[in-house]
């Protein structure tokens, strides 16, 4: 907004060169003229930020709460801090968006005005400079969001390693409620295996060091019971799962994933074994890499054996298409075995919707970050469009009168906006493509390779809505009658 305030009240001066000579003639001083135009932006700032009030306390701050978690409250009647925030923003943005033109149009000698030597082309390369970096940020916005949105597509496609439609999950808080749940729901045929676990794929894994030879690495831990790979649809690559035939074997037995195999080389997994707090464990089943969080699917993990006093969840695989009539009877046996706490449960496939639901917000976010900065710079372009159009209007008068086509006159008049719309993409995609793919670089994350595509998005969305922006200004010199323009030469 300040940039394009300084662009326009730059663009604007030319009609206010006589106004400056004849006040400076008549013993207006250089300071006074300086206070003038402060004081007028001042008043225009203060206006503004009464509608810009208005609207955050009506679509922005409902809007926000809208996004995240905790809300936040916006009362002017009681909140000192804010009025001093408001007051403090007030002068900033009135002083720093005015005093440039304050002080740069105050400087101008009467003489040169009056025998127009004095113009403004002197500023030239700063209403460029700000209007380049105005587009830039758009493209960056447009850029960031466009890749928000793909990536959010990439992390809903992707395979999670095993079949979460049928698997339903009770959370539990009290040892004993798995065997008296266990014990009640296997008379269901609808119940096709029941199992549990201490720790459960989907709501996050413990770090854990082990050595594997000489050497130590921290790797991801989950404690789970007998048949739980069975229960959840986890595909097995080699060996086997825990099972009750083989109680006391497995608590020195370990199932890994296929990155914990990867990540060591080994050729033949089920001969391996490893240490975890000085104890020996023996590898006994490798499974396909599952997604432990949204954000990763491919780090090394192993399941250690859990004992049933210790289960957090009840992991239970459900015929397709049982879903209702399964978590209904499930809360019917759960009010009956513990009617003093309410049950928790939910289909494996919801595990991430919170985290999916946040990422969505996050898009949703930056969409609105990235149509603001693009609506500001529009706004900014146009202002400049139509003095441009208004400076130049007898020139292309001149050039229709001589023959020059309706195309010839539009490049003419917008050339130089497309120049800075392209410089702009030209500065804004090396910086965006290696600082994205640096923060990508330092988060071990599910997300996407950046790619050409949210480029390309952007320099679309860009580039259509700055040619609709000006396209007004080009159809009205399209349009214009020579004969009307150059009357009064």
């Amino acid at each position: 907004a300040c940039i394009n305030y300084v662009n326009i009240t730059l663009g604007s001066a030319t009609r206010r060169l006589k106004e400056i000579g004849i006040r400076k003639v008549v013993g207006c001083t250089k300071n006074q003229l300086i206070m003038q135009f402060l004081a007028e932006n001042m008043i225009l700032c203060f206006f503004s930020m009464i509608i810009g009030t208005i609207i955050a306390a009506i679509i922005l701050v409902p809007a926000f709460n809208d996004l995240f978690v905790d809300p936040i409250t916006f009362n002017l009647s009681g909140d000192t801090g804010l009025w001093i925030f408001l007051v403090v923003l007030l002068l900033a943005v009135g002083f720093i968006s005015g005093a440039y033109p304050a002080f740069y149009i105050s400087s101008f000698q009467p003489v040169s005005i009056f025998r127009r030597h004095e113009n403004i082309r002197r500023t030239a390369w700063l209403t460029r400079s700000l209007m380049t970096a105005q587009f830039g940020l758009a493209f960056i916005t447009v850029i960031v969001s466009a890749y928000l949105n793909a990536n959010n597509e990439h992390l809903l496609s992707m395979n999670w390693g095993y079949e979460p439609d049928n698997t339903l999950v009770v959370q539990l808080s009290e040892p004993g409620q798995f065997e008296l749940l266990q014990s009640e729901l296997s008379q269901y045929a609808a119940f096709e295996i029941i199992s549990g676990g201490e720790n459960h794929i989907g709501q996050g894994a413990i770090p854990a060091r082990i050595r594997i030879g000489g050497s130590e690495q921290t790797v991801r831990r989950l404690n789970v019971g007998s048949g739980y790979f069975r229960s959840m649809g986890v595909r097995m690559l080699a060996g086997r799962g825990f099972s009750v035939q083989r109680e006391g074997e497995d608590r020195t037995s370990v199932v890994v994933n296929k990155a914990f195999v990867d990540e060591n080389e080994w050729e033949n997994p089920l001969d391996q074994s490893f240490q975890v707090d000085g104890e020996e464990y023996s590898v006994v089943g490798v499974i396909d890499n599952v997604m432990t969080n949204l954000m990763a699917n491919k780090h090394p993990v192993f399941f250690a054996k859990s004992d049933v006093e210790n289960y957090s969840v009840a992991t239970i695989l459900i015929g397709a298409g049982t879903e209702i009539g399964a978590m209904r009877t499930v809360e019917d046996i759960w009010a009956k075995l513990f009617p003093g706490s309410p049950a928790t449960y939910f289909l494996q496939r919801e595990i991430f919707d919170v985290s999916f639901g946040s990422l969505k917000k996050l898009n949703r976010m930056f969409a609105g970050i990235a149509f603001l900065a693009l609506f500001i710079a529009c706004m900014g372009l146009f202002g400049l469009a139509s003095q441009n159009a208004t400076i130049k209007l007898k020139e292309m008068a001149i050039r229709k009168s001589l023959g020059a086509t309706d195309t010839h006159l539009t490049i003419i008049l917008n050339r130089r906006f497309i120049m800075l719309l392209g410089l702009a993409a030209i500065l804004v995609t090396p910086l965006c493509y290696y600082g994205i793919n640096g923060l990508l670089g330092l988060i071990e994350s599910n997300n996407m390779p950046l790619g050409a595509a949210p480029f390309g998005i952007a320099y679309a969305v860009v580039l259509i809505t700055v040619t609709v922006t000006v396209a007004a200004q080009s159809r009205r010199i399209i349009r214009l009658n020579p004969a009307e323009v150059l009357k009064s030469e």
